[in-house]
């Protein structure tokens, strides 16, 4: 009796101990602690795992699974499980499972250690070497039969976890064996599982001795998870041997729950390698991971195994036992019997072995993977080979899939397929975010493709996604089915039938009044209910709809009506049957899109350069060509504009770039116009004929062959007007329009083999490409110039533009180097009426500003030393006339040092601005011909004065006598007013002088003289009035003695 009351101290001694000899010697992997709590019996929960201390989940952590990390840590008992604050860091260990008596929370079921990245809440223990002893409740024996009613137990094993199962019936108040009827390993996971137990590894019959009393024959209803049972009649009692003799006591069913990891049956895994591809062959049977028998293992089931893994074939047969040997007792009693052929090995033929295993675990080493192709997929960063990140090879580098959605597995069935697997078990993002560029975005899948990028998506490639990678697509695969239950159909489900795959098809809802599915009339629909249909599939885009292609329907027929915010959205939970329509008015939708697109955007494909090639454009969620039957010079030309490419200098025909093997032709024949700025507004109507002039095809202004300083214009409706493009470097890119003017204007026209400028623009009138370089940003030309280089501006790296970019639209007329000089209708070589040739005609010049330095560089380029005269249009038509045909030039504004007349700043007229009378003419100086002015000389007076002479001298002299007599009014006026005596004002500002508006001061007080005195000798006032005595003034001079002087 002394050594039992000893022994609970003597343990508590020792592991005192254990626990100051561990600490002291630092933590190990896998040791346990408890903090944040009061005491050092009781806190959250973490294990010491790769270097640091990591919480466990609390998910359905019970007293079972604490009383073992009470026993572990050193203490006798469990009082309680609680929380002790949330604590940091990722859990390490999830779904713990115990059944209370293992040594180690490690001899527990649990989940692979740090697989779980999930932040769950952290489990704590209250732990004590005291027992506490609970008085259990009672209750009446009617109120435990009910309460106990369905219940199970295990009975007469060497433990709680495992023996022989019993089931308490109420109406019998007894425990009863269960009969093997229909008995297996899934009802034993069930009871386990009841029970709170670890999962079962054992389901048989007549394992731990026969029972007694009357026996249960329960149907599959005492094995429902969602089942309540307390008094159905679940669980029928029979005899101790029934009338057939199928339930007896030594056939009583029993179980052992005694899984320690998870898995999923059928599963395999490869252990003891140094890579994932090679090891001891596992296999999950029945909770358990055992080896297989390598005495019957050959190349055919070491083939299997690999593609299992999703991993390449091997090269040979790896001897057993060479990864080692699984647990004692841990070997499937089985032998397989593989083609080779299989997904599985679950799926290969199997009997049960009749001897024992001599030659050891069967072992298998896989072949390496080829080198990676372009849009090969690989799993990254999973624990196995079957699950992980995906990532996608793309131009030499991998690079990560972004998905943002959760609920569609049609995009994972497409990936595993491409892996090598048969089936998908989830998407998730688990395994992490990636690293490198974001490869496909917008990924959306019917689940029958081959391949990833034969499913839609927006974007290939891309070096700046929308996406980050917080939302890289992971994926769990599998080549064991997964056996998913069927949903019960919905309302207002969806499908598509009579189609080659589920993905097009005759369009079906379900009327769940009806309890049918019953087809849609065609009645109001239109292409947006098509691609709502698609839509609620979780297909690809919808690519096209119609009636009759997938035959009639039976059953009832719908109309269903419109919803959502612009009233595109299909709402299939309020269709209505209808009458009004026949079979031939069922709908199909085809949902295949494979490619983003913007509805009217076309591309050109198959040509040499970037601006040529087969036309085709986005319609319907589908890249279509056109025919070239209706594809006209004038839709050629509409669509170099919309590309922002430059004007197509001719027409060519279809099929020049070849003919589509991949897209449909675009069933509408265009009508395009000059007006028209796209393809897609062009008139369309449904082609009633087949095409038989190819696919259409344009060939744009080429970029081929360009040199440094080209130029063109991009994106006009004419050849001769656009956006201003300069080629540098090997690359095309944008002037700015920084300091554009019309000089520079007229250069760039001068460049491209204008005239000059018509009219420029600075507006972004034509748009521009995206992400276009920009070469210049000043040109600083003169007007003058033939060629851009020949002006100030100087290309280097590209340069930033604030504003928009320069545009242009020059004249359409062509450009002259020269224009040829003549003078006509003279007397003379050397004079004449100025004519300039032009595109084969002889132009006259119009007299608006022309001087001298215009005539002097038409005489040097006449080759004539100087100009004589420059005649204005008068005296250019009374010496030699007016001239016929064009008026080439406006103005000449030439300094006079020109070489020739092109070399001058010019201005061209525009319609009516001038007229023959004012062509100019001139004469230059000259050796050999006469060279005087041929305008008339003026008159000699002789010895008296012309007639022109004396009209401005009695001019001259009339002008001057006004100004004399203006000049002594203004001086009488003036005395007079100083003659006259100041008049004193008193007012408000009375004492003040100045000037100032409304003040007044007193210069004299005497009064003016009198109106008499004046009149009576007005040169002999008195002085004392303020006046001077003065002789009378001389009478003026007559008008003849003025002449004669």
């Amino acid at each position: 009796m002394e050594k039992l009351t000893l022994l609970p101290a003597v343990v508590l001694l020792m592991c005192s101990v254990s626990v100051s000899i561990s600490a002291a010697q630092g933590p190990q992997e896998h040791d346990l602690r408890l903090v944040n709590g009061p005491t050092s019996m009781e806190g959250r929960l973490e294990i010491f795992f790769q270097g640091e201390w990591r919480p466990v989940s609390d998910e359905d952590v019970k007293i079972e699974e604490a009383s073992v990390v009470c026993r572990q840590l050193g203490f006798l008992y469990a009082v309680e499980v609680k929380s002790f604050g949330p604590g940091s860091g990722v859990v390490v260990i999830k779904d713990l499972n115990c059944n209370g008596n293992e040594a180690s929370i490690l001899d527990c079921y649990h989940d692979v250690l740090g697989k779980s990245p999930y932040l769950r809440d952290r489990v704590g223990v209250n732990c004590s070497n005291v027992l506490t002893t609970e008085v259990p409740t009672t209750y009446a024996p009617d109120i435990t039969a009910l309460l106990n009613n369905g219940k199970f137990r295990l009975v007469d094993g060497p433990d709680p976890y495992q023996g022989r199962v019993e089931v308490f019936r109420g109406k019998a108040l007894a425990w009863m064996p269960i009969c093997n009827v229909d008995w297996d390993f899934t009802r034993a996971s069930f009871v386990c599982e009841k029970l709170g137990f670890r999962p079962a590894t054992v389901a048989g019959t007549g394992n731990y001795g026969p029972g007694a009393g009357q026996i249960a024959n329960c149907s599959a209803a005492a094995f429902d998870y969602d089942r309540i049972d307390i008094d159905q009649d679940s669980c029928r009692i029979v005899n101790e041997s029934d009338a057939v003799g199928e339930c007896s006591h030594d056939t009583a069913v029993d179980v052992t729950c005694s899984g320690t990891e998870p898995g999923t049956q059928d599963y395999l895994r490869f252990v003891g390698g140094s890579q994932q591809s090679e090891g001891r062959v596992e296999i999950y049977n029945d909770n358990v991971w055992k080896g297989l028998c390598s005495d019957d293992w050959t190349m055919a089931e070491a083939q299997v195994s690999c593609r299992q893994q999703g991993l390449p074939p091997p090269q040979e047969v790896v001897s057993g036992g060479t990864f080692g040997s699984s647990k004692a007792g841990d070997i499937l009693q089985v032998s397989l019997d593989c083609t080779g052929q299989e997904f599985s090995l679950a799926t290969c033929p199997q009997m049960a072995r009749q001897t024992l295993c001599a030659s050891g675990d069967a072992a298998v080493r896989c072949g390496e993977p080829s080198e990676a192709q372009e849009f090969d997929l690989r799993l990254a960063n999973g624990g196995t080979t079957w699950e992980g990140r995906v990532e996608m090879f793309y131009q030499g580098e991998w690079g990560t899939i972004c998905h943002p959605r959760w609920v569609v597995f049609h995009e994972a069935m497409v990936a595993c397929r491409q892996l090598g697997f048969q089936y998908a078990e989830g998407l998730t993002r688990e395994f992490g975010p990636g690293v490198g560029n974001v490869i496909l975005h917008g990924l959306l899948c019917n689940g029958n493709e081959e391949r990833l990028v034969d499913c839609y998506y927006r974007q290939l490639g891309i070096r700046e996604s929308p996406c980050d990678h917080s939302e890289d697509f992971g994926i769990i695969c599998s080549n064991i089915d997964p056996m998913t239950p069927p949903y019960p159909t919905r309302d207002g489900a969806l499908r598509l039938v009579g189609g080659p795959d589920p993905s097009q098809g005759r369009v079906e809802v379900y009327i769940a009044e009806e309890g049918a599915w019953a087809r849609i009339c065609s009645e109001n629909w239109d292409f947006s209910r098509a691609e709502s249909v698609c839509q609620q599939l979780k297909y690809r885009p919808a690519t096209s709809t119609g009636t009759g292609r997938y035959g009639a329907g039976t059953g009832s027929i719908v109309t269903c009506p419109i919803t959502g915010i612009s009233y595109t959205s299909l709402d299939t939970e309020n269709c209505q049957l209808t009458d009004t329509c026949t079979q031939d008015m069922d709908v199909f939708v085809v949902c295949s899109g494979k490619e983003q697109g913007i509805k009217g955007e076309i591309r050109l494909v198959n040509g040499s350069e970037p601006t040529e090639g087969r036309v085709e454009i986005y319609d319907q969620n589908a890249w279509k060509t056109l025919c070239a039957d209706d594809f006209t010079y004038v839709a050629q030309q509409i669509s170099c504009r919309q590309l922002n490419v430059p004007f197509p200098p001719k027409e060519v025909p279809g099929g020049m770039f070849g003919e589509s093997q991949v897209y449909d032709v675009l069933d509408d024949v265009l009508n395009c116009t000059l007006r028209t700025t796209q393809l897609k507004f062009c008139d369309r109507a449904p082609r009633q004929t087949p095409c038989v002039g190819g696919h259409a095809a344009v060939q744009c202004g080429i970029w081929k062959n360009a040199d440094e300083w080209d130029l063109r214009l991009s994106g006009g409706l004419e050849e001769r007007e656009g956006r201003v493009e300069i080629f540098h470097n090997g690359q095309w890119g944008q002037v700015c329009d920084d300091l554009w003017d019309d000089q520079d204007a007229n250069v760039v026209c001068h460049h491209l083999g204008y005239r000059n400028l018509y009219s420029r623009y600075t507006n972004a009138r034509y748009l521009s490409r995206n992400g276009a370089l920009v070469w210049l940003k000043s040109l600083r030309c003169q007007g003058n110039e033939e060629h851009i280089s020949e002006c100030g501006a100087v290309l280097g790296e590209p340069v930033d533009c604030t504003g928009s970019f320069a545009e242009v639209m020059c004249e359409d007329r062509p450009f002259a180097s020269n224009y040829e000089a003549r003078l006509v209708d003279g007397p003379h070589p050397n004079q004449g009426r100025l004519e300039l040739l032009y595109e084969g005609a002889w132009w006259t010049v119009c007299d608006d500003d022309w001087d001298m330095k215009d005539a002097e560089v038409a005489c040097r380029q006449l080759g004539f030393a100087s100009a004589v005269a420059a005649l204005d249009g008068d005296e250019t038509a009374s010496l030699y006339g007016s001239g016929e045909g064009g008026i080439l030039l406006y103005e000449l504004g030439c300094d006079g040092t020109e070489e020739s007349i092109i070399k001058c700043p010019l201005s061209y007229p525009f319609a009516g601005l001038c007229r023959h009378d004012e062509d100019v003419g001139v004469v230059c100086f000259s050796e050999d011909y006469p060279s005087d002015d041929p305008r008339p000389e003026p008159e000699d007076p002789g010895d008296g004065l012309s007639s022109a002479q004396i009209r401005n001298i009695i001019l001259y002299v009339l002008i001057g006598c006004s100004l004399l007599l203006t000049v002594c009014g203004c001086v009488y006026k003036l005395h007079k007013i100083k003659s006259e005596p100041q008049v004193v004002v008193m007012g408000p500002n009375e004492g003040f002088t100045g000037a100032g508006t409304g003040q007044y001061s007193a210069v004299s007080q005497d009064a003016p003289p009198a109106y008499e005195d004046v009149t009576k000798d007005p040169g002999k006032l008195d002085t004392t009035g303020g006046t001077e005595s003065a002789e009378p003034s001389a009478p003026p001079p007559t008008y003849a003695q003025t002449s004669t002087v």
